[in-house]
């Protein structure tokens, strides 16, 4: 009997022919061999990988999803506005621990590997009657797959099972139990398969909306940096395991090697032999033109961006969500993602002024605000960095044509009325703190109504291969070619210049140029740096705006944090499910979760 393939079909994430693969031939149950050696059902089978691997979490019509937010909130870089639970410090807080499989960044999907696997298995037949070109293609995209969860994988829980093949279910149970690999046996598996990917994507003209030979050398940039790092940081791991999690630092200049060759394929000369190239960003409107140009003709820094097909297929929540209500029919929503008080700090003046400090330098910020301090924002905020703005929502801000509104309160309300201005915001705006964290939003094209969105998202820009090409260079004794790629990021921002470079600056470059962009919980992390930003608590501000003199009050407030961080040792990483463990007794627990 011929073996049954079942295929969950998602919405298609890739450009294929005008017909509709789905039009001729049931997808619930088909012959194995039906499956692979059509190409439409090939097409299909992929698509279902790429809505399943989790690239990036997808925010689609009905499902906010708190894992959406979850990796900056986790970051300590702002807060999801929702609940209390998994949206907010469950992977940060006491309660985590070997008994808690319901992790908020949890990724553990085994049934999806062996959907990969068969993908791998069944491409690589070079008997197949599909086109050779066409089907090398597929082949690469599974192995970019492969790799990618993996990678996903190595970074929440360490050393994970390998497992590259079609497990055979009629075997014993006991042979199918495959223990846990060491992290850097993991790490190495996902740069194995990312290099499978190079190669076999090498020449395939594939669109930046699926995995492309660029994204595989990018991720192979970000993959190999987070184990350089994990290697160099070694001896800072608070508790380790018989290298199930850590790796010894011997390993470090070979992952950074690594990291090196892979940014040098993207960045353009005189760092690389790239074809893309870093856009103007000296303002806030030049900055926000990454963001809001994905995929135009214009856009010359997005190596990889996950698409939408809008209304009456997948949607892209993701402007519903993030940006500040403003526009009429955005009612309910907004301003979900918040920054801290503390996060207007990490972005300097344009001038070079630290960011700590008022513009003229004279006092720290932090003891010159409060309820009967007023400031023109312009000044106080407008002067920073570009990047600042183009990230983080405040008073003043407009997009699709509106003004938004963060105050909670006015000094008078009859100036407030004869203005024709509101004597307070929409609610949304100032739940937590009035700082709307914005940057993956869309603002030339703004679609607030969750039905209809088709603008792209982000996944994987330029900017980052600069910051990992820095952070490997330096790492391998290269200051000047680190400086100069960090120097590339500002100069880009319109900011002063640096004369020489310090991992601090690494450090502080990567959290200001690709905040809110998923990376610092995982840079903590990986540079074992975390116990103090997530043990810490963190504030957010609220604004009393005096209308008459367009000037605000601005008090810090406690109500940004609803629960206690607490990062702790074993924090560095997720313990392994504990169902997970009772179904394979051959895994062992990380360290510090142990029953």
């Amino acid at each position: 009997m011929k073996k049954i393939i079942y295929i969950l079909m998602v919405s298609l994430l890739v450009n294929t022919a005008c017909q509709d693969p789905l039009d001729a031939t049931r997808l619930d149950v088909i012959a194995e061999d039906a499956v692979w050696n059509d190409v439409n059902l090939v097409n299909a089978y992929m698509a279902d990988v790429f809505g399943r691997y989790d690239i990036v979490y997808q925010p689609t019509y009905n499902s906010a999803g708190n894992r959406l937010f979850a990796e900056n909130t986790l970051g300590a870089e702002g807060r999801y506005r929702g609940g209390n639970n998994d949206g907010d410090y469950r992977d940060v807080s006491s309660v985590v621990d070997g008994n808690n499989t319901g992790h908020v960044l949890g990724f553990w999907n085994w049934e999806l590997m062996r959907v990969v696997n068969e993908a791998i298995k069944q491409l690589s037949n070079e008997a197949s009657q599909l086109p050779t070109f066409y089907r090398e293609q597929r082949l690469g995209q599974a192995y970019f797959a492969r790799g990618i969860m993996y990678f996903r994988m190595v970074k929440r829980y360490g050393g994970v099972p390998l497992i590259l093949e079609v497990q055979d279910v009629s075997l014993s149970p006991e042979s199918l139990k495959v223990p846990r690999s060491t992290e850097k046996e993991t790490y190495d598996q996902v740069l194995s398969d990312f290099d499978k990917a190079i190669e076999l994507l090498e020449g395939k003209s594939v669109g930046r909306w699926e995995p492309n030979l660029d994204a595989a050398y990018a991720f192979k940039s970000r993959a190999a940096l987070y184990a350089g790092s994990i290697a160099e940081f070694d001896a800072l791991l608070p508790l380790k395991k018989d290298g199930l999690v850590g790796i010894n630092s011997s390993e470090a200049s070979g992952y950074y090697n690594q990291s090196l060759e892979a940014s040098k394929k993207l960045m353009p000369a005189p760092f690389g032999t790239g074809s893309y190239s870093l856009r103007s960003g000296a303002t806030v409107a030049q900055y926000r033109r990454i963001f809001d140009d994905i995929g135009s003709g214009n856009d010359t820094e997005t190596i990889m961006y996950r698409q939408f097909s809008g209304e009456g297929g997948l949607t892209n929540n993701y402007d519903t969500f993030i940006l500040p209500r403003a526009l009429p029919e955005h009612a309910n929503w907004g301003a979900v993602e918040n920054a801290y008080f503390e996060t207007i700090l990490w972005f300097d003046y344009k001038d070079g002024t630290q960011g700590e400090l008022l513009p003229d330098g004279s006092g720290a910020l932090v003891d010159n605000i409060g309820p009967n301090t007023f400031y023109d924002l312009n000044e106080l905020f407008g002067s920073r960095d570009p990047r600042f703005g183009a990230t983080i929502g405040y008073p003043g801000m407009v997009y699709g044509g509106a003004p938004v509104y963060f105050h909670d309160g006015v000094t008078s309300a009859a100036d407030a009325n004869a203005a024709g201005q509101p004597v307070a915001s929409p609610r949304q705006n100032r739940i937590r703190t009035a700082l709307a964290a914005y940057k993956l939003a869309n603002t030339a094209n703004p679609k607030v109504d969750r039905r209809t969105s088709n603008n792209p998202l982000m996944i994987m820009r330029l900017g980052e291969i600069y910051l990992n090409y820095a952070e490997a260079a330096f790492a391998l004794g290269q200051t000047g070619e680190a400086l100069n790629a960090l120097n590339a990021i500002r100069e880009r921002a319109g900011m002063p210049v640096l004369s020489s470079i310090t991992f601090d600056d690494i450090v502080n470059e990567r959290k200001v140029e690709l905040a809110f962009e998923r990376s610092r919980y995982w840079d903590l992390k990986r540079w074992r740096i975390a116990d103090v930003p997530l043990n810490t608590q963190y504030t957010g501000v609220q604004y009393t705006w005096d209308v008459a003199a367009n000037t605000f009050a601005i008090r810090r407030t406690n109500n940004a944090e609803t629960r206690v961080r607490l990062f702790e040792p074993e924090d560095y990483y997720l313990p392994i499910p504990i169902n997970e463990i009772e179904n394979n007794d051959a895994l062992i627990q990380n360290p510090g979760f142990e029953l």
